[in-house]
């Protein structure tokens, strides 16, 4: 439920006056220098001259600094701050095109302006282009090179790169130049957590955290760890010391509630997903009250629910498989009845050499980068890549594309007399996120639905021929997630694809695929028309 990695980024040299008095600046400058720090020393005191340029302590500390440290400090040129000011407002309310317009023009006069090539590089990194980045935070470094700040950003640019080895080196860098460095402890402490190296994670987090004990984020995140690693019991406590420093972190409470429920604590899960109140944990609390068997709060919640936002995918899946359960109406109207809602097809009613286009998107697929059972992912025994095949696609890519788009309005057309949700607000823009899922023996997805879809379907590449107990069959049904099941009979169906069939469904209806039994290969492409 980690949805954003909030990476700390430093883009303004801050003056060690905006967090400290003056005589506690001057006893710190003192303090590293006795420590052999004489580049921080030099620093501190320079910060203290820019703002009090007679204050004697200050002075005579830079006269005896005097021979022993390089200053690079001539080389930086920021420009006034009724020049700075309005480019650094518009990087900070996320306007980052006309940021970068505007910082890109001042470099032309300051371009020795460690503030504008740090907006230049953070910009150019929440804007995906990684390379551009690093080469404006190298700039940084070619200015000033002990500035740690600007090691922890190129960190956070490799790891958005993909680079996440070479990202630990820069944030090890900024820390032995700045040992007391918040940020980079916990950047690091991300950039291990994605590696799946929760104990590592963990000891950067705990840094972090004797560095700066007010962090939310560095709580919440070493809660996300702990629970990764299944020690629920710290990552619960972990959660809370969140919310006490921020009462509305939002993630902090959802991610306990999934804590407390994988304890048995539905109560108090509910509990902290109210408090949480995203799609998800909605959907959590409603789910808890069924399994504690309070019908009449379960039906009171839904009908709150369905008045308020009666799009939430998997409100829909838990309504429908109660409705059979405990024989009530499916009240919830994103999408009654789904699994009457499949459609199937195959790619040969749309290209004339079906077996050439299905090898060729193949061997593409096959270069794509792929990871081995994904975190938070269903895929189980296989390989999965990132959900944007369709950015930036080759003409075959386009091609199938296209062709999605077309199967997606034949659905539409097909199922158009149904009064739902789905189809009456059916998106004016298709829009399609889609990803590559390649299979080995004994691969397989456990039953599982799209929330952030609306229709999904798979493009078979490769298929199991002659399968044995039905192997690599994809099997629609009401009941996944754990869902207590009372009454066996609820509906279900069954496909055994072959290479090149396209199956189209809504996004709230339950999937699985059956185990692949032989030693063979099950390729797809798994697609979600986004809302």
């Amino acid at each position: 439920m980690d949805k954003n990695q909030k990476d700390e980024w430093n883009y303004h040299p801050k003056n060690i006056l905006d967090t400290v008095k003056l005589d506690q600046a001057n006893r710190l400058a003192k303090n590293k220098s006795k420590e052999g720090s004489l580049e921080e020393a030099k620093r501190i005191y320079l910060d203290i001259l820019a703002r009090f340029p007679n204050n004697k302590k200050a002075n005579d500390g830079i006269k005896s600094l005097s021979g022993q440290v390089s200053d690079n400090s001539s080389k930086v040129q920021d420009p006034p701050q009724d020049r700075l000011k309005p480019v650094v407002n518009l990087y900070s309310q996320g306007q980052h095109p006309q940021a970068l317009k505007q910082a890109k023009e001042l470099l032309q006069q300051f371009p020795n302006s460690i503030t504008l090539h740090n907006i230049c590089g953070a910009v150019n990194a929440a804007l995906g282009q990684f390379d551009a980045a690093l080469n404006y935070f190298s700039q940084v470094i070619k200015i000033k090179p002990n500035y740690a700040e600007a090691y922890s950003n190129m960190g956070n640019a490799l790891k958005g790169k993909g680079d996440l080895e070479a990202a630990i080196d820069n944030y090890n860098q900024a820390i032995k130049i700045k040992p007391d460095y918040y940020g980079a402890y916990y950047n690091m402490g991300n950039v291990l957590q994605e590696k799946g190296e929760s104990e590592a994670a963990i000891v950067s987090y705990k840094q972090a955290i004797k560095i700066k004990p007010d962090h939310a984020q560095a709580y919440f995140k070493m809660g996300v760890s702990l629970q990764g690693k299944g020690d629920l019991e710290a990552a619960i406590v972990s959660y809370k010391q969140a919310t006490k420093i921020k009462s509305d972190h939002t993630e902090a409470y959802g991610n306990m509630g999934l804590a407390l429920k994988d304890k048995g604590d539905l109560e108090t899960a509910i509990v902290c997903f109210d408090k949480a109140n995203d799609k998800g944990s909605i959907a959590r609390a409603l789910e808890c009250t069924y399994f504690l068997e309070n019908y009449n709060e379960f039906n009171q919640r839904l009908d709150f629910i369905t008045k308020k936002d009666p799009a939430n995918l998997r409100v829909a899946a838990m309504s429908a498989f109660a409705a059979h359960q405990i024989n009530q109406k499916d009240t919830y109207p994103f999408c009654r009845n789904p699994i009457e809602l499949i459609q199937m097809s195959n790619i040969r009613n749309h290209v004339p050499d079906p077996y050439k286009f299905i090898n060729t998107i193949l061997d593409e697929m096959n270069g794509k980068k792929a990871e081995w059972e994904p975190k938070n992912k269903t895929t189980k025994g296989g390989f999965q890549t990132n959900n944007k095949l369709f950015s930036n696609p080759s003409p075959n890519m386009k091609t199938l594309e296209g062709i999605i788009k077309k199967e997606l309005k034949l659905f539409y057309t097909n199922f158009k007399a149904n009064k739902n949700t789905l189809i009456e607000n059916w998106p004016d823009e298709i829009k399609i996120a889609a990803w590559y899922v390649r299979m080995l023996q004994s691969g397989h997805q456990d039953s599982h639905i799209h929330p952030a879809g609306w229709v999904s379907g798979v493009f078979y590449l490769k298929t199991v021929e002659a399968p044995t107990q039905q192997e690599g069959a994809i099997e629609f049904g009401l009941q996944g997630y754990n869902y207590p099941v009372s009454n066996e009979d609820y509906p279900r169906r069954l496909y055994q694809p072959c290479d090149g069939d396209l199956v189209l469904f809504p996004s709230s209806l339950f999937h699985k695929t059956i185990p692949v039994i032989k030693d063979v290969e099950r390729c797809v492409i798994a697609f979600d028309l986004v809302g």
